[in-house]
């Protein structure tokens, strides 16, 4: 499903893990500094892996336990372990215009509610960008798995002189929920 919503600062370009030019399929990375949404993706992650707990023998085997799948699962927020940053929500973007789920960018500049077509490259370290975001699934690799989210339209405001006031940004005439939406408005982070 599609996430909508999230309204967040860029640490850093969009780029690859390795800084590998060729690789289409790239991170961005975003500050998550708002209680409530930090609030609402611990909850993601507990409940993505209370039903990886349910299912552990049948998707990892008859070895796995509770405690191992606790310890080998990637939460949504990375959190730097000396407390100098906010924690970072990383998603997937794939810039390659010919994939299923190409990104869109759209980018204004400081006062204005006009966006115009714009490619990754307009995301800038201190961007503020709002983005549309779609779970694919669980992932699996090296010992870890996670759950897998991809920002398929962001908008950007490239301005430094604007990144701090409010941004709204319309995708369109679909209807695209937030985070605590597709969650549920019943769920509370225990």
């Amino acid at each position: 499903g599609l996430v909508g919503g999230l309204t967040l600062r860029t640490p850093f370009t969009i780029s690859a893990y390795n800084n590998d030019s060729t690789v289409t399929r790239l991170n961005l990375n975003m500050d998550v500094t708002d209680k409530e949404q930090t609030e609402t993706l611990t909850a993601l992650d507990k409940r993505i892996l209370q039903v990886a707990i349910d299912n552990m023998k049948a998707w990892f085997g008859p070895k796995m336990t509770a405690s191992r799948l606790q310890e080998q699962y990637r939460t949504c927020l990375t959190y730097d372990e000396e407390e100098k940053y906010a924690p970072t929500l990383r998603v997937k973007t794939n810039v390659d215009h010919d994939a299923p789920t190409p990104l869109q960018v759209s980018v204004a500049d400081a006062g204005s509610t006009d966006f115009v077509t714009g490619t990754y490259e307009d995301v800038q370290p201190g961007s503020r960008v709002v983005a549309k975001v779609q779970v694919g699934g669980l992932w699996y690799m090296s010992g870890r798995f996670g759950l897998s989210l991809y920002a398929v339209d962001v908008g950007v405001n490239r301005s430094p002189e604007d990144r701090n006031g409010a941004m709204t940004f319309n995708f369109g005439s679909e209807e695209v929920p937030s985070l605590r939406e597709c969650m549920g408005s019943s769920d509370k982070v225990s």
